[in-house]
């Protein structure tokens, strides 16, 4: 019996053990599967971004690539917001994403993450920033070169070695033995990668005397330097092409491509591997991203003032100069309450103008001004008349309230026109406030707002605005125009100040409407597909009771246009 009992045991732990095999095998075959899925079929963005989000390094960068692949320039926005996600590894994922796109200017966006608080991320950001060959961030890859853990060090050796700044070279040099023998071989082909005469024969040495080895350590150094070396070797070597061959295809280079594809021609390289290997280089690795002009938050401003009179000068067209202007803030950081009265102020020393943060509202504000005014300091001065009452920068003056100011200031002042009622007819609903000072006393919001304001500059009384249900919006969606504000409406007491939680703006781009706006949810200026974006508010938790429309007037007659009142 103890016997059978021993068998059973054995038997059951097998089976276990099977179980464990099998469940690897599923799951093997499930990465494989979703991996196949994303380099063979066009995904939408969203479903890209969710992959980003929430994928190992490895899948997010073989999803980075599909976005690559399929050159679609709207999901860098949403990924700048990554970056400012609390999730590590969200911030990995956006880092990651960054270099395997291309978008050399979007290096700015990675240089504060050199020094992230997760290892992860640091490292995803040191490989991009060496992709992208950022020589601003040099200092900061030395540094860590210099101090960071070997992981670290390597990875931004190979950085440098990307890059190809002198000054790294030259610092280098510098290294003490201890530091140099903390990274062993790395030290020395980030000297050669960067010109050291010396290191390179040593190089040339290495290869004759050991050639496999040699090739092993070069194929996964991705500079130039190496790369030449590795192409350089091709034809001298003809029992190691096929080796050699493979270490090409490590490094990013058009040139190797078709000269991999013509030796394939020539049957000098096996079969499986030019249907194999060289296709899934030239499919995953060689596409680039169409070029994506620089984001304002990225631009000197004395260059946003040159573009902005250059603008203005070859886009006549107001709607379409809206249009060019917030596509050029597409990707900026989202901050809430991002303006106020500048350092001086006594409430809010927040800036009273800012292209590198905003808000859906001073998104709205700065583009506005900028679509009005082609000289930028006098942008910034008619933001101050869209956001304050008569252009009087204090706080007590703002238009803080959307739906009791912000917008019955707008259609009184002529800056837009409410189109809702065009819109909805006879589904048009309304809402309707009575407004006391219990209104603000009765909320914690509302108690901030009375103590910065006081009694004297509440806004009160009766108010009343209409709105769209969210169905009925969606199935007007592709009836509303680039310059359509939309705000959004959440249930709310008939006393309560506050109705409005977000707004945006309709813009068209390949005969397709879109919400373009400053969101929280995504930390990011991003674009979504107009109809989704109404759809979704059907699924919050706090159930969105539809959306207010507003025109803006992108033609202002001269007495509007003026900087003061």
């Amino acid at each position: 019996m103890q016997r059978e009992g021993v068998e059973r045991s054995r038997l059951s732990a097998g089976m276990r053990g099977l179980g464990a095999v099998c469940v690897l095998c599923v799951l093997c075959v499930l990465l494989w599967g979703w991996e196949a899925e994303a380099n063979t079929r066009s995904l939408s963005l969203m479903r890209l971004v969710y992959r980003i989000r929430s994928s190992s390094a490895g899948f997010q960068r073989a999803t980075a690539r599909q976005i690559r692949r399929q050159g679609d320039v709207r999901a860098w926005p949403v990924l700048a917001g990554l970056l400012n996600m609390p999730e590590a590894s969200m911030r990995r994922g956006a880092a990651i994403a960054f270099g395997e796109m291309g978008i050399g200017w979007t290096a700015v966006l990675l240089r504060p993450f050199v020094k992230d608080a997760d290892v992860e991320v640091r490292l995803a950001a040191i490989r991009s920033l060496g992709m992208l060959r950022d020589s601003g961030a040099v200092s900061a890859i030395l540094e860590v070169a210099a101090q960071g853990s070997r992981a670290e060090a390597v990875l931004a050796l190979a950085a440098l070695s990307e890059i190809g700044e002198q000054q790294a070279r030259q610092a280098l040099e510098g290294w003490t033995p201890a530091l140099q023998s903390r990274v062993g071989m790395a030290y020395s082909l980030a000297l050669a990668s960067l010109g050291h005469t010396g290191r390179q024969a040593r190089w040339e040495g290495f290869w004759k005397r050991s050639p496999q080895k040699a090739l092993s350590h070069l194929m996964r150094w991705r500079s130039r330097w190496a790369s030449a070396f590795l192409f350089a070797r091709f034809q001298d070597t003809p029992a190691m092409r096929l080796a050699i061959a493979k270490g090409l295809l490590q490094h990013k280079d058009r040139k190797h491509s078709r000269f991999l594809e013509d030796e394939c021609e020539k049957k000098a390289l096996p079969s499986d591997f030019c249907e194999g290997s060289l296709r899934r280089y030239q499919a995953e690795i060689l596409p680039k991203m169409p070029d994506v002009p620089p984001s304002l938050f990225a631009m000197k401003q004395s260059d946003i003032a040159v573009w902005l009179e250059e603008l203005h000068k070859r886009q006549t067209e107001p709607a379409e100069r809206f249009v060019a202007i917030t596509q050029r803030m597409l990707g900026t950081k989202y901050v809430f309450d991002a303006l106020g009265e500048g350092p001086t102020g006594r409430v809010d020393k927040d800036p009273i103008f800012s292209l590198e943060k905003m808000d859906c509202v001073t998104f709205l504000e700065q583009a506005m001004a900028m679509t009005q005014h082609p000289r930028l300091r006098d942008a910034v001065a008619f933001t101050q008349r869209l956001r304050y009452v008569g252009g009087q920068i204090a706080y007590e003056k703002r238009k803080h309230f959307p739906m009791l100011q912000w917008i019955p200031m707008m259609i009184r002042e002529g800056f837009v026109e409410d189109i809702t009622r065009k819109h909805g007819g006879e589904q048009t609903r309304f809402v309707t406030k009575q407004i006391t000072l219990q209104s603000y006393q009765s909320s914690r919001e509302g108690r901030m707002m009375l103590e910065r304001l006081g009694v004297a500059n509440l806004v009160m009384g009766r108010h009343r605005l209409p709105y769209l249900p969210l169905e009925v919006a969606v199935r007007q969606a592709h009836k509303m125009r680039t310059g359509t504000i939309i705000s959004v409406l959440v249930p709310m007491p008939s006393t309560s100040p506050f109705q409005i939680v977000h707004q945006g703006v309709v813009v068209w781009i390949n005969g397709k409407p879109y919400m373009r706006h400053a969101t929280k949810v995504w930390n990011s200026v991003m674009d979504m597909p107009l109809v989704e974006y109404l759809q979704s508010l059907r699924r919050y938790r706090k159930p969105r009771l539809g959306v207010h429309l507003l025109q803006i007037r992108m033609a202002l007659p001269p007495h509007l246009s003026r900087i003061s009142p």
